[in-house]
Parts: C-alpha cells; sequence; structure tokens
C-alpha cells in the first residue's frame, strides 16, 4: 500500500507499525475500517488472497493511532499524541527539535463519518527503491485503484537502456496482464502518467535486464476543502506585522501532566525569548498570591475562559469589524450561561489605559451587563502593573524590576525562573571552548545540545521547592536541602537517559537558589550590600555538606596535593563563592552596562583564568589545567571569536572541558539577575 503521511516515520525503520482493521458498522451492517500509514481505507469483508479486490482510500490522518472501536455511534480512536523516544532520529533536519519529556497518549473520540473527512488521499511508495533487480523478475505488488490522478516515476542507474513493463490484476484474482511500457535510458528517468481509462486492483512492474532501478508511484485525490482559513488560525500572526509571539509547548515527564512554554517573541527578524514557563506553577503562584483574600477563588482556565474560539481577535491585539461581533458572542454567552451557573450578579474587571481592544471590551461589557464594576489597575511607578510588565523584566534577567510588580508569594517562582534562565545562557553561550553550545557538542561524546536542555527543565521544579524552601525567616534544615537535592538529579538523570548534564550545576545553583529566596524575606538584613549576604547565606548552607569522596574534584586535589592545594567544588562553596562575588559578577555586571554582546564568553574566559577547575584535571592533569588558565588570560586580554573557536578545536582534540567553570558562568548570569538595581 502507498503512504499517505510521515507520522509513523522513524529513522530505525520500523514503519509498518500498528496497522489495524476493525469492524466498524453494525451486526447487520459489517463495515471495516483500515489504519495504515496515515491514510483511512475502506476495507472489504471478502477480501481473501484469491479474490484481493475493493481497499480504497478514505482521508489522510497525522495522527498516531494505535487501535480503534465504535462506541456509543461514535469512532474512538486510541492515539499516541507524542512520543518520547526519539527513534534514532537524528536528521540534519529536524535539527536540535527534541520527543517530550514524557509519552503522552489519549482518546480521540470522533463522528463515524471523520474518516472520509480529513486531509485529501495523497500518498506515495515505491515497489523499488534504489535496487539491483533481476531481468524478468516482477515486483512486489501495489495498490493501483482508488484514486482519480496516478503517477509513476522510473530511474534507470544502469549503464545500458532498460524497458519496464507495467502489468495490472484488474479484479484482484492473481490474472496479469500487460497495460504499458517504458524505455528508459542509461542513467536516465522518465514520468508515467496513467489515465482513468487505465483501470486494476493491482499493479507490479517487470524489467528487462538486470539493473539499478527506482519505480515510485504518486497517488493523489481531489482537494475538496475550503481555500478560506479555519477559525482555528485566527489567532496567527498577520504577514504584514513586524512582531511575532510564539514559543514551544514541551510536555514535562515525571508524571507531572503539565506544560512547559519557552516563549519568545521577534521584531523585526530579531528573535529573544520572553520567559520559560511551566502551566501548574502559574496556577499555584496566583493561589498563593491571593489565599489572604478569602473571597477571592482562583479557577483554572478551560477551552471557554480563553475564548480562543468566539474572541479570535483579541490575540491579534487590533481593532476590526470583526471585534465587536466577537465581543458580543463572548458576552453573550457569559450573560445567558456562565453568570446563571455560577450565581453571578456583578462583574469586576480592571481598567485598561493601554491596550485598545480590551478597553473596548469593557465598554461593551458595561453596555451589555446588567452590573460591571471598572476597579483601577494597581499601578507601579506610574505605570499599570501587568504580565507583559512581568515578563519583561524577567526577559532583562532584573529581579529588581518584577518584585514591586507581584505578591510576595510570587518571588519564588521567579528565583527559579532566573536559575533555569541562567542555565540556558550558559548552553546558548557560543561559541564555548570544548562546551556543548548552540554548535556543536565540544569534547563531550555523550550529551548535545537538545539533552543540556532536557536536563534543564528538568530541573525547574526542583529549582521552585528550593526556593518555596529557602522563603522563611530560618534556613531550612540540610535534610530537606540534600533530600531535594537527590530528588533532582534523579530527575536530571532519568530525563537525559543516565547523562550527568547539570550535576555540579545543580549543586551551585540550588544553594543560591536558597540564598536568594531567603534573603526575598531579609530585605532590611541585606541593607546596602546584597552579594555580602548571599555569599554568608551559601556559606552557611555548605557548612553543612561533609567532605566528598569519589568525585571528581576530590580525586584531583588528591592527585595535584604533591605540587599544588586545589579548591574543589565544595570548598568554594563553603568559601560563598568569594572569587565569583569579588571578581566575575562584578565583571560580568560590567560588561552587560557597556552592552557588550559579548559578556558571557569574556566572563567565562576570566573564570577559566582563575578558577581551579577540577573537570579539566579529570580529563587531563593539573598541569593542563594550569596551560588552561594561561590560554584563558591570552584570549581575554586579545578577545575574538574566531579565537574562541580556535580554541574550542583544540579542546576538542585534547579532550578538555572547562564544565566547572560553565557552572560558574551559570551563577553568575543568575547572581546578576538577583543583585542588579
Amino acid at each position: 500500500l502507498p503512504k499517505a503521511s510521515h507520522s509513523y516515520d522513524g529513522a530505525h525503520g520500523w514503519n509498518t507499525e500498528w496497522p489495524r482493521i476493525r469492524n466498524v458498522g453494525t451486526p447487520d451492517q459489517p463495515e471495516y475500517l483500515m489504519t495504515m500509514h496515515g491514510m483511512f481505507w475502506h476495507f472489504p469483508g471478502d477480501f481473501t488472497a484469491a479474490h484481493a479486490a475493493g481497499i480504497r482510500p478514505r482521508s489522510a490522518y497525522l495522527k498516531v493511532i494505535g487501535d480503534f472501536t465504535r462506541w456509543q455511534d461514535q469512532l474512538v480512536f486510541g492515539c499516541d499524541d507524542s512520543a518520547q523516544k526519539e527513534f534514532l532520529n537524528k536528521r540534519k533536519a529536524k535539527g536540535q527539535i527534541e520527543g517530550p519529556g514524557q509519552s503522552n497518549s489519549n482518546l480521540w473520540f470522533t463522528s463515524l463519518s471523520r474518516p472520509d473527512e480529513l486531509g485529501p488521499a495523497t500518498a506515495e511508495g515505491a515497489v523499488w527503491a534504489k535496487e539491483t533487480v533481476r531481468a524478468n523478475e516482477p515486483s512486489e505488488p501495489f495498490l493501483f485503484s482508488g484514486w482519480p490522478q496516478r503517477m509513476a516515476w522510473v530511474q534507470n542507474k544502469g549503464r545500458q537502456a532498460a524497458t519496464f513493463t507495467f502489468e495490472v490484476d484488474r479484479a484482484g484474482d492473481g490474472q496479469w496482464t500487460s497495460l504499458k511500457q517504458v524505455r528508459v535510458e542509461a542513467g536516465q528517468s522518465v514520468a508515467v502518467p496513467f489515465t482513468s481509462e487505465e483501470k486494476g486492483e493491482w499493479v507490479r512492474v517487470i524489467c528487462d535486464r538486470t539493473t539499478e532501478t527506482t519505480v515510485s508511484f504518486n497517488y493523489t485525490s481531489d482537494d475538496k476543502r475550503p481555500t478560506g482559513y479555519d477559525a482555528m488560525f485566527c489567532g496567527l500572526t498577520p504577514v504584514e506585522s513586524s512582531t511575532t509571539t510564539g514559543g514551544l509547548l514541551y510536555g514535562l515527564g515525571n508524571d507531572r501532566r503539565a506544560l512547559g512554554l519557552l516563549a519568545n517573541r521577534t521584531t523585526d527578524g530579531q528573535t529573544a525569548e520572553v520567559g520559560y514557563y511551566e502551566m501548574g506553577d502559574r496556577l499555584e503562584l496566583v493561589r498563593q498570591g491571593v489565599a489572604h483574600l478569602k473571597n477571592v477563588f482562583v479557577h483554572p482556565t478551560g477551552d471557554y475562559l480563553i475564548s480562543a474560539a468566539t474572541f479570535p481577535t483579541y490575540f491579534l491585539k487590533r481593532l476590526s469589524d470583526a471585534s465587536d461581533t466577537q465581543m458580543l458572542l463572548d458576552l453573550d454567552l457569559y450573560g445567558r450561561h456562565i453568570a446563571p451557573a455560577l450565581g453571578a450578579t456583578v462583574r469586576f474587571v480592571g481598567s485598561e489605559p493601554t491596550d485598545a481592544l480590551t478597553c473596548r471590551y469593557n465598554k461593551l461589557m458595561q453596555a451589555t451587563l446588567p452590573d460591571v464594576r471598572v476597579m483601577q489597575r494597581y499601578e507601579v511607578d506610574g505605570e499599570p502593573v501587568s504580565a507583559s510588565r512581568v515578563r519583561m523584566a524577567l526577559v532583562k534577567n532584573s529581579l529588581s524590576a518584577a518584585a514591586p510588580l507581584v505578591p510576595p508569594t510570587t518571588l519564588p517562582y521567579l528565583i527559579a525562573h532566573l536559575a533555569t534562565r541562567a542555565l540556558r545562557t550558559e548552553l546558548n553561550t557560543t561559541p564555548k571552548p570544548g562546551l556543548v553550545d548552540s554548535r556543536d557538542n565540544g569534547s563531550h561524546t555523550d550529551m548535545d545540545h537538545a539533552i543540556m536542555m532536557r536536563g534543564i527543565r528538568a530541573l525547574h521544579p526542583f529549582f521552585v521547592r528550593l526556593a518555596l524552601l529557602g522563603y522563611a525567616p530560618q534556613l531550612p534544615p540540610h535534610g530537606e536541602v540534600v533530600g531535594i537535592g537527590l530528588e533532582a538529579e534523579r530527575a536530571m538523570l532519568a530525563a537525559t537517559g543516565g547523562v550527568n548534564t547539570h550535576k555540579g550545576a545543580l549543586f551551585a545553583l540550588g544553594l543560591a537558589v536558597i540564598a536568594a529566596a531567603h534573603a526575598a524575606t531579609h530585605a532590611a538584613a541585606m541593607g546596602a550590600n546584597p552579594p555580602a549576604f548571599l555569599s554568608a547565606t551559601i556559606a552557611a548552607l555548605a557548612a553543612a555538606f561533609p567532605d566528598t569522596q569519589g568525585t571528581h574534584g576530590s580525586r584531583a586535589k588528591v592527585e595535584a596535593s604533591p605540587v599544588a592545594t586545589l579548591k574543589s567544588a565544595l570548598d568554594n562553596a563553603r568559601e560563598g563563592y568569594a572569587r565569583l562575588f569579588a571578581d566575575w559578577l562584578p565583571f560580568y555586571a560590567a560588561r552587560r552596562r557597556a552592552n557588550d554582546t559579548y559578556a558571557p564568553h569574556r566572563t567565562l574566559l576570566r573564570i577559566m583564568a582563575e578558577l581551579d577547575d577540577t573537570n579539566i584535571v579529570h580529563r587531563s592533569s593539573v598541569d593542563t589545567m594550569i596551560q588552561v588558565k594561561m590560554q584563558a588570560r591570552q584570549l581575554l586580554n586579545d578577545f575574538s571569536e574566531p579565537g574562541l573557536e580556535a580554541m574550542n578545536r583544540s579542546f576538542i582534540m585534547r579532550n578538555l572541558s572547562p564544565g566547572g567553570s560553565a557552572d560558574m558562568l551559570s551563577m553568575v548570569v543568575f547572581l546578576y539577575g538577583i543583585t542588579r538595581q
């Protein structure tokens, strides 16, 4: 059979998984439905090897359907909506796009007629694909009937001309007759159209000489879909718009049943990340923010509350002729259905001084509903508080700019967000010497950008938990910190397939997240020197950790002990990352104030020039670590991107990776967001 869609494709080649033939008719009128390669098919109930006629295409789909049945005059399909495994899919066209954190399956309830109503039955397939075939041996049979438009493509890669004969089984009874012949010169190809008069249930091909060939078939039906766009696409950015807001939705793993959203905004061709959010987090922080208001109930958003179906122009953020109609329909549904069901007699809304469309909606609401009370929007520094202002503050990596705009209970979530953002900033800093970035895998054979991103996403909920733990008058018990850290490490390893992507960063950033959240409750104690308060808090947390055994850092210290005294990650934490606060953080802040696009690159080199990076020692030796420090200092003094690229090539050849320095860069970026004013 020809293939209708790519839904079942995998680089592994297991492309015939889960075809199903089921009776979806009634006892009196059986009707057999078949799914195969993204196509719904009619399957004849009297099909046998001796009577192989009647298989016909119905319509194409893009789901992966495992099985289906008829239930209460509906069709119910069991679908694999997203698969966690990549199935070895490392095609260049896919880039760094990966599967979700966890496979997701669901039931699709639809009408009995739906298999005839989806995409046009366009399909293709080959009986020979770059194969050496023997003279006069027929190909496998290929379905030939059921499409108004059909053609074949024949390529002869042999050294001599060859004649290809198309034979058809007209009735599906195994009787083959010649349909047509085509001659193809050596090294050439020809297209072979078929007319509606050229009939047959099955077709096969015979070549008159041994040669290397490809013979493929392409079929299509008439596309009866309307040319206008569906309402579901109303939220897309208009072509003429210079600004686009979008993002990547990611199904989170570990049975969390939640979505992560990596949002971005593109303006005049320049794309910037707006932030990373997890849907469950946002609902919870709103609930905590209004917990003291006993007459407020936070309702999770549902399909109607979003109103995308009835109010699509809202998402375009522009007034049009359709806007009033859609607003009035939205308000009519509220007034006639939602308000009576809730017993709501008064509707409170916030004033809208900036968005013309929402302002118009408020006016229509007042004109349509019996009792609408507009409340003055809360302002900070003379401007209304909005989610956009908070997001912009986070894009600028500034907790101090975001904090006045949110309830205090939201601060731990913002701190966790900045920690996750710092890890992404380090990962996306490109190029880097010997480290994974958006261009290559550095010296690593066990991880790439996609795996690193999986590790970051897996850690985010644990940064939230650590921030909530630290958001208290007293520092948390050591055992609770360790417990969350171990859970986070297990989640990271589960998400990355056992690859340690961020164990060192988890330790350092975990302490810093707790310290930052703790500092948020001690504004008076921090006074004019937040870095000193944070450093002391981190040192107090790290003091409870015992000396490590068997880690890269502990083994490197032993190896270096005859000639040098190295500081491990734990040693640096016990000192409250003194060098970071005294040197690397001020250096990075100065580069940011100077609008230096290479601020993270230069800061990484400054860290490499000073840090005892035990990852270098683990991969090589103490002497090599000393050489790396000198090379980093020299490149920092004479900085250039080609110089960084050359260092990366050198590190890859020598299998060097300054992972400890990368962790400290993440720390610098995070603490800059926490401390900047």
